[in-house]
Parts: structure tokens; C-alpha cells; sequence
């Protein structure tokens, strides 16, 4: 289970986004038991909303760095998967199963008020990242679990990403202190009008 500062702090960042964006979609990526999703259905109200994940734990062996902190083919699988998905598409979210690389495909019409990566390996991120940036709406934000810049890090190709995509770039503002975070692994970005 997701500690709850996590959800909070995803929750703030998506009601901010979808007061500034009165239309476009709520995605997050990399859903786990979807708990995050189930909140952001409540706290924005938004359709559509997409929950896209394997449903089987990490699609496969991450780099020699994240495997080695765990992070191989099957980790972080829901205990009850039927549960999960059945949750939320009870809850009217669109579930997408399968790996990104696949799933984001059906998305291609799509723009976005919000969206948050917590795939935490650094291959998906990076095609997730450029798929959603050309899709985000002005106002819209994106977030990432997991961004942490620390030598040996495990998870540190999320750092990589992030700082690849928005080091240098001034369409978008970084945002992440706003919402008086517990928990420093988190990063969001909005996109400047």
C-alpha cells in the first residue's frame, strides 16, 4: 500500500492542473493496486481518465543499476489484480494494459490536464515523456515518483529523464514545492501558457 502523503501530494498537483485546464484527460502511469488513481478520479472529475500499467509487476529486467535494487521482470505485481482493474473501471477510469510502449499508442488524439509517471524504470519513462509532452494542455501538469539525485540511486535513470527533458527547456515550470511535500522523491512540472 502507497503511503497517503504519497496520494496527497499526486492529489494536489492534479486538482491545481484541472482547475487550470478545464478540459483535457487525468492519466497515471505505472498504477500498481490503483489507489492514486481512485483519488484523482475524486479529486478531479475528469473523463477520460486512463490507469495504464502492466498489471504484472515490471514488463522486464530494468538496467544493471535498478535490478540490482530489485527492480526485475515481475516486481511490484498487485496482490489481487482482478480487484485492482475491476476497481477501476467501476469507477469509470479507463484501464490500458500492457506496456507503455504498447498502450500509449491508443492515446494519440488525446490531450492532457494531468499526468503522473511512477514506472520507475528509466526505458518507459523516457518514451512515456516524450509521448505525453507534445499532448500536454497549457496550465496542464506532469509529475514523476521516484526522481531522486543521489550517486547510486537505484531509480536514479528517473533523475535522468526528468533533467534530459526539462533541464533546459523554458516552456515548462518546475512546481513540485507548492504542494509542501513529505516525501522528496517526487517532481512536477507545469506547462507555461
Amino acid at each position: 500500500m502507497k503511503p497517503l502523503c504519497n496520494t496527497k501530494i499526486v492529489g494536489h498537483h492534479a486538482a491545481r492542473a484541472c482547475r487550470n485546464c478545464p478540459a483535457g484527460a487525468v492519466a497515471e502511469l505505472g498504477v500498481y493496486d490503483g489507489a492514486t488513481s481512485l483519488a484523482l478520479r475524486q479529486l478531479c472529475r475528469r473523463d477520460p481518465q486512463y490507469a495504464l500499467d502492466t498489471f504484472e509487476g515490471m514488463p522486464y529486467d530494468g538496467s544493471a543499476t535498478e535490478a540490482a535494487g530489485g527492480f526485475t521482470k515481475g516486481y511490484l505485481t498487485p496482490v489481487d489484480v482482478g480487484a485492482s482493474v475491476t476497481a477501476l473501471q467501476s469507477a469509470g477510469i479507463h484501464v490500458l494494459k500492457g506496456m507503455v510502449e504498447d498502450t500509449l499508442a491508443q492515446l494519440a488524439d488525446e490531450r492532457f490536464a494531468f499526468v503522473f509517471l511512477d514506472l520507475d524504470l528509466e526505458a518507459p519513462t523516457r518514451f512515456a515523456t516524450a509521448f505525453l509532452l507534445p499532448r500536454l494542455l497549457p496550465g496542464a501538469r506532469i509529475g514523476y515518483h521516484d526522481y531522486l539525485e543521489r550517486p547510486g540511486y537505484c531509480l536514479g535513470g528517473i533523475a535522468k529523464v526528468v533533467n534530459e527533458f526539462f533541464g533546459a527547456s523554458e516552456r515548462y515550470l518546475e512546481v513540485t514545492r507548492d504542494a509542501h511535500p513529505r516525501d522528496n522523491r517526487f517532481i512536477f512540472f507545469e506547462v507555461r501558457a
